[in-house]
């Protein structure tokens, strides 16, 4: 036994066993041949990450011009709201002439029920749009995270449009002035 001899003659204690020992590994591998693959992955994480970036800056425009859209919507019905309630307390002055003039005979019955028509034709109208109001103020609440359901109410300044700036300001200044608001 010639390879047990050599190991039994030589000195045991020189040997080198696993506890002296410190492994360390690196592996890396390249593909010799990969079709372009890595390439292809390279440019459509690139692709991925501008249309992210792409859906991000449209879902901000899509916000702002929501809440622009129900601001400006809510400033219309409330004008038109302060016209409906001018006409209702012409209508009722109207209708106290006219009951006057039915009195004395300068108008028919029938104009004091077309007058009484208008009157109620026009709180109808009144009506319909402290409805509007209502809802157009809760999707407000709403985009903005206030919680429509505790009768949020807003108070709406009047735009001077001489004063308008030419060019919008950049997303990022109106979140910062919504988020301080």
């Amino acid at each position: 036994c010639d390879w047990s001899s050599d190991v039994c003659s030589s000195d045991l204690a020189a040997m080198p066993f696993d506890d002296q020992f410190t492994y360390w590994n690196l592996d890396y591998r390249v593909p010799l041949f990969s079709s372009g693959q890595l390439k292809a992955t390279e440019q459509i994480a690139k692709s991925s990450h501008s249309a992210a970036s792409y859906r991000l800056d449209s879902l901000k425009w899509g916000i702002r011009y929501k809440v622009t859209s129900a601001y400006t919507n809510l400033s219309a019905v409330n004008h038109e709201l302060a016209a409906w309630q001018d006409y209702l307390k012409a209508l009722h002055s109207l209708n106290g002439h006219i009951q006057i003039g039915v009195e004395n005979g300068k108008y028919a019955p029938l104009d004091k029920l077309k007058v009484q028509y208008e009157v109620e034709a026009a709180k109808l109208k009144i009506a319909g749009l402290n409805q509007k109001k209502q809802a157009l103020t809760a999707f407000l609440a709403t985009l903005i995270g206030e919680n429509p359901g505790k009768g949020a109410t807003f108070e709406l300044e009047e735009v001077d449009l001489e004063n308008v700036p030419k060019t919008l300001p950049k997303i990022s200044k109106l979140e910062e002035t919504a988020v301080e608001n």
